[in-house]
């Protein structure tokens, strides 16, 4: 089973406005989500800080347990209800793609990693478009208690994460691409600009 969470969770406070009912392509950039996702995962949830934000969605929400932790929220409520293994994805990525996510929990099962990230060579990764399992709920919980919300470090630090390089999934889209994200209205405008996308 492949399960998904879109984390629809955080408060648009750049964008002024709810970002993820942000239009592209004739459908909302949530809708654009779980509709890409839904066509390749088994199971897909949306991450929202409280039950009812999108009624739309209301048999898919998955509100956080831990409110207020930011995306530390949405990881955390996405482990407890699928330990085995989740794909997290941010909402306010545009072309976000299903299949390169599935190539990163393919590598993360052929290695028995804990986790999966894209990781640049300056040894940044990303944490918003990555694979976890359970194995790492007691460090999200650490996480938590501490204060310290950043998922990153949970990444960089744990030996037992396997770090992809962005040319492993190249062949499916150009990773600058992929990270593109729409937090202010300078990238909204951006976005508009590229004009409708080829996969919808």
């Amino acid at each position: 089973m492949t399960a998904a969470v879109i984390l629809a969770g955080g408060k648009s406070s750049r964008m002024k406005r709810d970002k993820l009912s942000l239009e592209y392509a004739g459908e909302s950039l949530l809708e654009r989500a779980v509709n890409r996702f839904s066509n390749l995962f088994d199971e897909v949830l949306v991450s929202v800080a409280e039950a009812g934000k999108y009624p739309q969605y209301s048999s898919r929400a998955l509100p956080d347990v831990l409110p207020g932790l930011g995306p530390l929220s949405g990881l955390h409520a996405a482990l407890e209800r699928f330990p085995e293994g989740v794909f997290l994805a941010a909402g306010d990525m545009p072309f976000a793609d299903p299949k390169a996510a599935l190539r990163i929990i393919e590598l993360a099962r052929e290695n028995g990693s804990s986790a999966a990230a894209l990781f640049w060579p300056d040894g940044r990764c990303e944490p918003l478009f990555a694979y976890y399992t359970g194995a790492l709920l007691r460090a999200v919980r650490s996480a938590a208690e501490s204060g310290n919300y950043r998922i990153a470090p949970l990444l960089e630090n744990d030996p037992r994460v396997l770090r992809i390089s962005p040319r492993q999934i190249e062949d499916i889209i150009a990773p600058e691409k992929l990270f593109m994200n729409v937090n202010r209205p300078a990238d909204y405008d951006r976005l508009l600009a590229i004009g409708r996308p080829s996969d919808t």
